[in-house]
């Protein structure tokens, strides 16, 4: 089921968190231009709307802007910077700055992350940039793909797991290694697939998955990635679609294999399975009695 977005009311608002030119919308939700929290992440805070002129914002927690469409400046420790369309500007906590957007009209994405955060993939301290504007515009298409996925309110570890690999890809821009031992990694993966295994029917969150695991949000969802060579999110839909196979060999009907394996609805179960597999659940059930036109690959999916 689709996570809830926690609208932050604004007597409890941290101004200092998204800048001092933010006004609340009178009852904010994603797309409607207030600040906003996922329930499953609620020291996460998010905002999109039109872009406001600020100046000496100092705040607690990192905040990354990007300005959509227009371009703007920053001001920081007494130097200017441009800002081109589209690059992602990060301010990291205690960094006092001043923000101008050059269109009055435009809009800008802001996502505040807590140092807490930041720190189970690096130490806060060494994730500085000077300038703020990162050159990278790969990280500023995965800053808006994640930001896309809050909006969308995908599943908590898609979420949860996109924002750490978009931490570790900003360690990485900062010069910051973030090594995990490959036994180690080998252990936390496999713990935390038995348990997505065990739970094909539940929105699990990364959080979660890593008490289990014994490790960060970071930690498993690299462990996933290397072992696996999938984040926590895919795996667990690839152990779903898995199961749903299982459940339609056995000749379980296909609505029912849908809603065991954790989708809302057959119409999800069918798109999903046939996006991974190149044929519908029905195609599947078919071929797999000798009956589809896919015989062969079903064979091939199941040896």
């Amino acid at each position: 089921m689709p996570h809830q977005a926690r609208a932050i009311p604004s007597a409890g608002l941290r101004l200092a968190a998204v800048g001092s030119a933010v006004v609340v919308a009178a009852s904010p939700s994603p797309g409607e231009g207030g600040p906003w929290s996922p329930d499953f992440l609620t020291d996460v805070v998010l905002l999109t709307g039109p872009a406001q002129a600020y100046r000496d914002a100092v705040h607690d927690d990192f905040k990354l802007v990007l300005l959509e469409g227009h371009g703007g400046t920053v001001e920081r420790r007494g130097a200017t910077y441009r800002v081109p369309p589209g690059r992602l500007v990060v301010h990291h906590p205690g960094a006092a700055h001043v923000g101008r957007p050059d269109d009055p009209a435009g809009r800008w994405r802001v996502m505040c992350l807590p140092a807490d955060l930041v720190a189970e993939v690096t130490e806060p301290a060494r994730l500085r940039f000077d300038p703020p504007v990162l050159p990278d515009t790969a990280l500023a298409a995965r800053f808006v793909e994640l930001f896309g996925l809050f909006e969308a309110q995908a599943p908590p570890l898609a979420c949860e797991a996109g924002l750490v690999d978009l931490v570790a890809a900003l360690a990485k821009q900062a010069g910051v290694g973030t090594p995990l031992a490959t036994d180690r990694a080998a252990a936390i993966a496999e713990t935390a697939r038995d348990h997505l295994a065990a739970h094909l029917d539940r929105n699990i969150t990364l959080a979660a998955l890593a008490e289990v695991a014994g490790t960060s949000r970071f930690g498993v969802s690299r462990a996933c990635a290397a072992h696996f060579g999938l984040p926590p999110h895919a795996l667990h839909l690839r152990l779903r679609l898995d199961r749903g196979c299982e459940l339609i060999r056995q000749g379980t009907p296909l609505a029912e294999a849908g809603v065991l394996t954790g989708f809302h609805d057959q119409a999800h179960f069918a798109r999903t399975f046939a996006r991974t597999y190149g044929m519908t659940p029905r195609q599947f059930r078919d071929s797999w009695a000798g009956r589809g036109p896919h015989r062969k690959l079903v064979r091939r999916l199941v040896g």
